[in-house]
């Protein structure tokens, strides 16, 4: 079980980089990226998602608020870090609106980078609790059921027999059927707040964001 919480890092100059590793590493998990194509390359064919982006504002491929931030079809489900070169109040402003948690100026010490990564961490509203809240209201009994279920478990997933014992206290004809109608339902409603069930080998069904919104 993953006991570190995981930041990438999008940052293209080795002096920063290296800073990153030096200041972060024995806290998070680290993991980096040096252009915006990279990380869209990346979000596109993982299912895996950070506790936090930290991005630099300026990179070789573009402006990270402009050229990222601003085409995405949903705001980011995790916090996003944007730091700069640039110490403007207007530009952090820019990028707040443009959907980043929080802004800081380069350079930056220890502490200042950990008090915001720390702050930028609680930014985020628990997954389970955000999605019940966005689309609670529009769910059936059985879809809530489905979502509660795959939402509380360890690593989101969940076995199509442990499904059906959650919906129906057991099995009935038909039941497999029955499920695949609820769960196509129940992925049409989260798929504007950027999850979905995907399909698994061997009877499985996982939640997970899923990143058609880049």
């Amino acid at each position: 079980m993953r006991t570190q919480k995981e930041i990438w890092i999008l940052e293209d100059e080795c002096e920063y980089k290296e800073l990153f590793q030096f200041m972060l590493s024995s806290k998070y998990a680290l993991t980096f990226f040096d252009s915006i194509e990279f990380l869209s390359a990346f979000l596109k064919q993982s299912s895996s998602t950070p506790d936090l982006l930290i991005a630099d504002l300026n990179l070789p491929d573009g402006n990270f608020a402009t050229d990222f931030l601003s085409k995405l079809k949903t705001k980011p489900a995790f916090p996003v870090l944007i730091i700069s070169g640039m110490d403007d109040a207007t530009i952090g402003q820019v990028c707040m609106e443009f959907g980043a948690t929080s802004f800081l100026s380069k350079p930056f010490n220890h502490t200042s980078l950990i008090f915001t990564i720390e702050k930028a961490f609680v930014s985020i509203p628990d997954k389970k609790t955000n999605l019940q809240n966005v689309i609670g209201h529009t769910l059936t009994k059985k879809e809530r059921l489905i979502l509660n279920a795959l939402a509380s478990s360890p690593d989101k997933r969940l076995h199509e027999d442990e499904l059906v014992k959650i919906l129906w206290k057991g099995s009935f004809p038909l039941v497999s059927n029955s499920l695949n109608v609820h769960i196509a339902n129940l992925r049409k409603k989260l798929a504007p707040h950027a999850y979905t069930i995907q399909t698994l080998p061997n009877g499985f069904w996982e939640l997970k964001q899923s990143h058609n919104q880049i």
